[in-house]
């Protein structure tokens, strides 16, 4: 039996299933506008005019499904400087980039992000594990910057 991609375990997930349809819909929508780090602004104004353009969806479903997403744990929810923002919490389980570049938005408490970019010739690394599950040595640190750099 071929194996499937890592996308479609989303779809057989019984925690996924048991969202409501506007939570799945959410959930993946967050997939695509989070950024290399699997982060996202979190205001429901910004989710619903970046997820649902051409609907006409009220702020309250937006944030109540934003709410069901983090009540079943696929996403966590922070706040820095009185702005909300959002972290797929399994980001690194089911995405497998060969790049990804440092996030713009601050990370929530604890986070590591990972980085693995190309600066020129050179490809610098943080924090980034290799396909054989291996940690890579940091070549420049979390914003993606070398002491060089700085």
């Amino acid at each position: 039996m071929k194996r499937r991609m890592h996308v479609s375990l989303m779809w057989e997930s019984q925690k996924f299933g048991a969202l409501s349809f506007g939570a799945r819909l959410m959930m993946i929508a967050l997939i695509d506008v989070s950024d290399d780090q699997g982060r996202f602004r979190a205001h429901p104004a910004w989710l619903r005019s970046n997820v649902f353009p051409y609907d006409d969806v009220k702020l309250a479903d937006v944030e109540g499904w934003l709410q069901e997403v983090v009540s079943n744990e696929t996403v966590m929810l922070y706040e820095v400087e009185g702005q909300r923002y959002g972290q797929l919490v399994k980001w690194w389980t089911y995405q497998k980039p060969q790049y990804a570049g440092p996030s713009l938005l601050p990370a929530p408490e604890g986070w590591r992000d990972r980085i693995r970019q190309k600066i020129g010739e050179r490809i610098l690394v943080h924090n980034w594990i290799d396909s054989n599950g291996n940690t890579l040595p940091d070549t420049c640190d979390a914003s993606g910057k070398t002491p060089v750099q700085t």
